[in-house]
């Protein structure tokens, strides 16, 4: 499915994003790094940790919207 496809690119791009500025992969609260896939947590609705404090609130609302659930 094209739509799903595009979907995981923008997840994808999310994390990038993420990574690339603060060095470090987006977390789920509450889980050591590597304990979920974190496209599984986003799709069980686990709450995502950016670390703000380095990327700003601006950005963070842009990875934020681009890390929702891809159903």
């Amino acid at each position: 499915n094209t739509d799903m496809t595009t979907k995981a690119d923008i997840f994808s791009l999310g994390v990038l994003m993420h990574e690339y500025c603060t060095g470090e992969r987006p977390r789920v609260k509450n889980m050591a790094p590597g304990d979920i896939y974190l496209g599984d947590a986003v799709n069980a609705d686990e709450e995502i940790v950016l670390n703000e404090e380095v990327i700003g609130p601006s950005l963070a609302n842009i990875i934020k919207r681009t890390l929702k659930k891809l159903s």
